[in-house]
């Protein structure tokens, strides 16, 4: 079991983690064989309003369990940073993993490789087209419904959490408001 808040590795019976001091109480986040569970309502609404940046941090947690789990020999941070080049390969681990009990296949995790090189690329459209670019977080929502899936097949009884932490809803505000102001900017009126 990890810490949802931040990342570090915590026992069973913890009630809290030993390093933020986060309640470990409610949802597990991490499967036994290595993929990194998320709502993907909230990786949907993290990453549109981080403009993106959200979606390095899924990058790195996935690319960290592997690591851990899998003897990997990565590095998550530098893997989650260049997320357009390393999506493929990426997405091939998780697949392997989840396609054996689904009907997911490698060819799918190709596909929502290339296309997600393809979305981060349209953030150099002229306005108001870039908006186009927040497309990256549909394979994202794709490969994270097939991790979301393939858990709640063996973990029956634990829901997982909708909940927003105080970083989450910081940038949820935070978010919002440069939002806001961009659509303001991208229609001229």
């Amino acid at each position: 079991m990890f810490c949802q808040n931040c990342g570090e590795k915590a026992n069973e019976g913890d009630k809290f983690c030993g390093i933020c001091g986060v309640s470990l109480k409610g949802e597990k986040i991490v499967k036994d064989d290595g993929m990194t569970i998320f709502s993907t309502r909230k990786l949907i609404i993290l990453s549109i309003l981080s403009f993106g940046i959200y979606e390095i941090y899924w990058f790195y947690r996935q690319w960290k369990i592997l690591k851990e789990k899998n003897g990997l020999r990565v590095t998550p941070w530098a893997r989650a940073l260049f997320s357009p080049l390393y999506a493929w390969s990426l997405f091939e681990n998780i697949y392997e993993k989840v396609g054996k009990n689904t009907k997911q296949d490698l060819r799918n995790a190709r596909l929502l490789g290339v296309s997600y090189f393809l979305a981060t690329i349209l953030y150099k459209l002229p306005d108001p087209y870039w908006f186009l670019s927040f497309s990256t977080v549909i394979p994202l929502f794709i490969v994270q419904k097939g991790i979301n899936t393939e858990w709640k097949k063996t973990n029956v009884e634990e829901k997982i959490s909708n909940s927003f932490t105080g970083k989450e809803i910081f940038i949820l505000v935070f978010g919002g408001i440069l939002i806001f102001f961009a659509l303001i900017g991208a229609f001229p009126q």
